[in-house]
C-alpha cells in the first residue's frame, strides 16, 4: 500500500514539473535567426521604405531603414558590415523583448512582444524624438552571412 501511495505521489510531482515546463515553454519567446524581420511598407515625403531588423543568437541585434526589399539586403545585412551606429543587444523575458540600437547606450530604444514569426513593437528614438508602432515579420532566408 505505501509503495502504491509513493509511485502515486511521485506520479503527480513528474505530471506537475511536465505542465509547469510546457506552460513556461508556451510563455516564452523564440526569435528566429536565420532571417531578417521586416516592416510593411511605409511612406513618408513620397519615399517607400521599411524597418528591418536581425537578431543573433549571442544577444546582438541589428536595425536598418531600406528601400530595398528582404532578399537585397542578404549579403550587408549583418554585424560585419552594418557599423555600430545600428547594432545592440537584446533581451527577452517571456514574450517580452526589449533591446536598445547605435552608438549612445540608448538612441534608439524597442520594446514590445514576440508571437511565433511576427514582433509587436514599440520604437522611440532619443535623437529624434520619434515614436511609433510596428509589426516586424520574419522572412527566413537561405544563405544570410
Amino acid at each position: 500500500m505505501q509503495k502504491t501511495i509513493k509511485l502515486g505521489g511521485l506520479f503527480i510531482l513528474m505530471g506537475l514539473i511536465f505542465i509547469t515546463f510546457f506552460q513556461g515553454a508556451k510563455k516564452s519567446g523564440t526569435l528566429f535567426y536565420d532571417g531578417i524581420y521586416q516592416t510593411s511598407l511605409q511612406i513618408k515625403d513620397g519615399d517607400t521604405t521599411r524597418g528591418y531588423l536581425r537578431f543573433y543568437s549571442d544577444g546582438s541585434a541589428i536595425a536598418a531603414t531600406s528601400t530595398g526589399k528582404v532578399l537585397d539586403l542578404k549579403n550587408w545585412f549583418n554585424k560585419e558590415e552594418i557599423g555600430k551606429s545600428h547594432l545592440g543587444k537584446y533581451t527577452i523575458a517571456g514574450k517580452t523583448i526589449k533591446f536598445n540600437i547605435g552608438l549612445a547606450p540608448k538612441d534608439v530604444e524597442y520594446s514590445g512582444t514576440i508571437k511565433g514569426k511576427k514582433l509587436n513593437l514599440h520604437k522611440k528614438s532619443n535623437i529624434n524624438g520619434f515614436q511609433g508602432d510596428n509589426i516586424y515579420k520574419f522572412f527566413k532566408i537561405k544563405g544570410m552571412k
